[in-house]
């Protein structure tokens, strides 16, 4: 066998088994960064509520600093 036909046929085989297992990886990585960026939007929003809950509860505790003096 020829060098140049084994190189070739040996280049095919690499890319029959190496192309799935690449579409799959890649695949994978980008399925999984959507869901944190999914995640991170929700924690998002969740910080920004707490952040909104600790405003409320200092206006309320001010409200009842100035009426108890």
């Amino acid at each position: 066998m020829e060098v140049s036909t084994m190189f070739f046929v040996l280049s095919l085989v690499a890319v029959v088994v190496l192309g799935p297992i690449v579409i799959g990886v890649v695949y994978s990585l980008s399925k999984r960064r959507a869901i944190s960026n999914q995640e991170l939007k929700t924690l998002q929003n969740d910080i920004a509520q707490i952040k909104a809950d600790i405003t409320e509860i200092k206006e309320h505790i001010a409200d009842f600093i100035i009426k108890t003096h």
